[in-house]
């Protein structure tokens, strides 16, 4: 899979429009999006990006890296969206589509993911093969925990070590084995008023994984 993902995300661009979107309402200059492989494109040019992996790796390994639709077609999380990448060691392992418009697609919901793999993703945004924040000492300072790719992408320009939880439903008590060796770990989560009962969650998420792995 992540061969096919990558070779789709090198034909699409963050271009200016998603690159103002992140740094007006984030705070995220382009720079630091581009080097974490974020991109956007229209439908069309998603569809051509797909058929040219359907041409060089085939229609079954596409289809299996969870890019087509079931109709055979390239699968439609695109338009209106940034291509959010979760990197592992050989390259991207998972991808998450996080919408920028408040309309009614994807029946409203922010997040959606490719077909085969729904809404999970392997490791925490910004993990290592360890599954430490990328580029962190695993013995120096404190972790933040975050829920979200663009909360950790803004810790991580201040230098500090962060992990992006996908929420309550996508984390894994797995992901806390790699948390031993910090010298504490902050959870930093929204407290608006349509996040507070999934933050809540994932507190409790990671309280039991903590407790049952130390």
């Amino acid at each position: 899979d992540s061969e096919i993902l990558m070779s789709v995300l090198s034909r699409l661009e963050l271009g200016h429009q998603a690159a103002r979107y992140l740094e007006d309402e984030r705070g995220l200059g382009p720079s630091l999006a581009r080097a974490h492989g974020i991109v956007r494109a229209t439908q069309s040019q998603w569809d051509c990006a797909v058929r040219r992996a359907v041409g060089y790796y085939g229609r079954e390994a596409v289809d299996q890296a969870g890019l087509l639709a079931a109709s055979g077609r390239p699968h439609p999380h695109i338009e209106r969206t940034l291509v959010l990448p979760y990197f592992g060691p050989g390259g991207p392992v998972g991808l998450r589509f996080r919408r920028l418009s408040a309309d009614a697609t994807y029946a409203g919901a922010r997040y959606v993911g490719r077909r085969h793999a729904h809404n999970s993703v392997p490791a925490p945004y910004l993990a290592d093969a360890s599954g430490w924040p990328l580029g962190a000492s695993p013995r120096r300072g404190l972790l933040w925990v975050v829920e979200g790719e663009f909360d950790a992408l803004s810790l991580r320009a201040r230098g500090r070590a962060s992990l992006g939880v996908p929420g309550a439903r996508a984390f894994s008590p797995e992901w806390v084995r790699s948390w031993e060796g910090a010298d504490g770990v902050v959870l930093l989560l929204a407290a608006d008023r349509d996040g507070v009962a999934a933050a809540e969650q994932l507190v409790g998420s990671v309280q039991r994984a903590c407790e049952e792995r130390f």
